[in-house]
């Protein structure tokens, strides 16, 4: 019995509308590295990249990023959680690089 509605009241909707994008680091089962622009399903189990890029450390300590999955057509991705490893925040420094590729 929905008693918002027997009062006239109306349904809660849920926001199933991802969140604004982050920036993050993720850790793939994979090993790899990736850097995107990211927003989650509302129950958490799926990851949506946006432009990631693959995060390499050189021998010499310099970062390089290029595209992850770099034949796909499109450049939007759906990652299951059970495939990321772990998550964190990256780096500002790092960050300012990944916007300064996506502007050009």
């Amino acid at each position: 019995m929905n008693n918002n509605y027997d009062r006239g009241e109306p349904d809660e909707v849920l926001d199933l509308e991802p969140a604004d994008p982050s920036v993050g680091l993720f850790l793939l089962v994979t090993g790899e590295t990736v850097l995107t622009e990211y927003t989650t399903s509302f129950d958490d189990l799926i990851y949506y990249f946006s432009h990631p890029q693959l995060v390499t450390l050189d021998g010499d300590n310099t970062v390089t990023h290029t595209n992850w999955m770099p034949l796909s057509k499109s450049r939007r991705f759906e990652v299951s959680s059970d495939k990321v490893v772990c998550h964190s925040e990256p780096l500002d420094t790092l960050v300012e690089s990944y916007r300064g590729n996506q502007n050009g």
